[in-house]
């Protein structure tokens, strides 16, 4: 017997959808994590497709799309890149 379900509860908009999620991706650098909660708002200065943390590390968001045969759409893999700062300022 198989405990396998296709569907997933969203994080987003807490419903469960019977489908498979095709888009993946976090919110925000792994390296935020691991600032404390009290410094966030102080060290992380960031929008939907870019993060500066500590005026030392930068990153973009990218969209890595692989196609599905027999799909609807594209799977969607959401990255953060991290870049040079030179690389950064050429955005």
């Amino acid at each position: 017997m198989s405990h396998y379900q296709q569907g997933y509860t969203c994080r987003c908009c807490g419903n469960y959808h019977n489908e498979l999620p095709m888009s993946y991706g976090r919110p925000v650098p792994d390296y935020c994590y691991e600032i404390p909660l009290e410094e966030q708002e102080e060290r992380i200065e960031m929008n939907e497709d870019l993060c500066i943390i500590d005026e030392e590390y930068f990153f973009v968001r990218g969209c890595i799309e692989i196609p599905v045969v027999d799909g609807e759409g594209p799977f969607i893999w959401d990255v953060w890149v991290s870049l040079s700062e030179n690389s950064f300022q050429q955005l």
